[in-house]
Order: structure tokens, then sequence, then C-alpha cells
């Protein structure tokens, strides 16, 4: 491709896109000591509730992958994918 093919108007948003990658933060790394106490306690609950009601609720999954995420990751992750225009 050559540059010259391109529209200033194109060539300005490419800028502005990578400027924007550059301000995003860095993707969030795992923390070094897990505390798995959290989902584990979620997971007893939502045992225990489901043996109740005969049935899980149906946000489970959503709440687990939520609690296994902060567990590994902590507050960085919220915050990180709160930046995201995604």
């Amino acid at each position: 491709m050559d540059l010259k093919d391109v529209s200033d108007e194109d060539l300005k948003a490419e800028v502005e896109r990578r400027e924007q990658l550059l301000r995003q933060p860095p993707n969030p790394k795992p923390l070094a000591d897990v505390d798995w106490c959290g989902v584990y306690n979620y997971v007893h609950e939502c045992v225990k509730r489901a043996a109740e009601d005969h049935r899980f609720r149906d946000d489970f999954k959503h709440y687990l992958y939520m609690e296994v995420i902060d567990a590994m990751y902590g507050e960085s992750f919220s915050d990180w994918r709160a930046k995201q225009d995604w």
C-alpha cells in the first residue's frame, strides 16, 4: 500500500487510534498470591441455595466468572476493563 493513496482523514484517524492504544493501561497481571476464599464462599452459598431451591440461579456462571477474575487479578482487572472501549 502506498501512503499517497491514503487520505489525510484516514491517516489522522490511524494516528489517533494508535495514540489511543498507547494511552490504555497495560493488561492486568495475575496476583502473585491468589486468595480463593471468595470463590469458595460463592460456590458454597450457590450450591447450598441450589439444594434448597432445586435449581441454580440464572446468573450463577456470570458471578462465578467475576469471582474468579477478582481472585486472580484483584481490582486491577475491573479498573482495566472499565477503561476499554469494547
